[in-house]
C-alpha cells in the first residue's frame, strides 16, 4: 500500500481540491446551459475567463507552498548543519584541553596543540559571525562604511591572508593596473575569502585571483579548477540556507549561509556577483562593483 509522506501531503490535497472545484465550476455551468440554451455563449465566454483566473490563482498558490515548503526544508537542515558545525570545534577544544592537562608535555608539543585549539575556535568565530551577518541583513541593520581603496595595496593584503590561513593552496593574485574604487573593505575582504574558501573546500589544487579595471566599474574574478557546481544546483546557490543534497550524508562542512552573505554584499554596494563553469571542471565567480 502507498503511502502520502508528510511533505507530499499538501501538494496532494491542493490537487485534489483543485480538481474537485474545476469539476463543480464545469458541472454547474453545463447546468446553466441546459436550463437556458440562449445563455449558452455567454456563460461559455464568461466562464472560461473565471476558469482561466481560477486555474492561475491555484498555480501561483502552488508555486508560493513549494517555495515555502523548499524554505522549510532549507531551514531544518540549517539547524542540523549548524548542530554540527559548532558541536566538533567545542568537541576538539575540549579534548586538546584535556589533553594538556592530563599528560606532561613538552613546549613544542603545547604549542602545536594550541595552535590546533586556535584554529578550531576560529572554525566557530567564524560561523557565529556568519550568522550574525545573516540576521543583520534580514533586518536591514546593516550599513556600509566606504573607504577609498587602492587595487594593489587591496589584492597585497588580501593575498597575505589568504596564505595565513590557506598554507597548503596555492594562490595567484593577478593585479596588472593599479586603480581606486570605493568599498567597505571589511565587506569586500569577507567575499573574496568566502569564495576561495568554497574552492579550497570542494577539492581546489589552484585558485586564481584577478583584478580587472573596466571604465566606471572593476571586478574580481575567482577562478579554481575544484569540483564545480552541478548544474541543478546554480541557479540557487545564492539562496540562504541552499545546500544541495542530504544534510544526514553530507561529507562538506557549511551552513548555506556563505554564498548568500556573499550575494547581499555584493547588493548592497549596488554591483553584481555571477557563477560560470571553468572548463573542463572548475568554478569561476565574478563579482562586478561600480568604482
Amino acid at each position: 500500500m502507498t503511502t502520502i509522506s508528510k511533505k507530499n501531503r499538501p501538494t496532494y490535497f491542493l490537487a485534489l481540491l483543485s480538481t474537485y472545484i474545476v469539476l463543480q465550476f464545469l458541472w454547474w455551468g453545463y447546468m446553466l446551459i441546459i436550463e437556458n440554451p440562449k445563455k449558452a455563449t455567454m456563460v461559455i465566454g464568461e466562464g472560461s475567463v473565471f476558469l482561466l483566473i481560477l486555474i492561475y490563482g491555484i498555480w501561483r498558490y502552488q508555486l508560493s507552498m513549494n517555495r515555502e515548503l523548499s524554505l522549510h526544508q532549507r531551514q531544518s537542515n540549517f539547524l542540523l548543519s549548524v548542530t554540527h558545525e559548532l558541536k566538533t570545534p567545542i568537541s576538539s577544544v575540549q579534548l586538546i584541553l584535556q589533553t594538556i592537562i592530563k599528560h606532561q608535555l613538552e613546549g613544542e608539543q603545547i604549542r602545536a596543540f594550541l595552535e590546533k585549539a586556535l584554529d578550531e575556535n576560529k572554525k566557530s568565530e567564524s560561523l557565529i559571525q556568519n550568522m550574525l551577518h545573516a540576521a543583520s541583513i534580514e533586518n536591514q541593520r546593516i550599513e556600509l562604511f566606504r573607504d577609498v581603496i587602492d587595487s594593489l595595496e587591496f589584492s597585497q593584503s588580501l593575498e597575505k591572508q589568504l596564505h595565513e590561513t590557506y598554507h597548503n593552496t596555492p594562490f595567484v593574485m593577478s593585479c596588472p593596473s593599479i586603480f581606486s574604487f570605493e568599498a567597505d573593505r571589511f565587506m569586500l575582504e569577507r567575499v573574496v575569502i568566502q569564495l576561495v574558501d568554497n574552492s579550497v573546500k570542494y577539492n581546489a589544487t589552484n585558485v586564481h585571483i584577478s583584478f580587472k579595471e573596466g571604465g566606471s566599474e572593476f571586478s574580481i574574478t575567482v577562478a579554481d579548477n575544484g569540483s564545480g557546481i552541478n548544474e541543478a544546483d546554480r541557479p540557487f546557490i545564492f539562496d540562504k540556507f541552499y545546500r544541495s543534497g542530504d544534510e544526514n550524508k553530507r561529507e562538506k562542512p557549511g551552513t548555506g549561509l556563505g554564498l548568500y552573505i556573499a550575494s547581499q554584499f555584493i547588493e548592497l554596494h549596488q554591483g553584481k556577483i555571477g557563477f560560470s563553469e571553468n572548463a573542463p571542471h572548475g568554478s569561476i565567480f565574478t563579482i562586478t562593483l561600480p568604482k
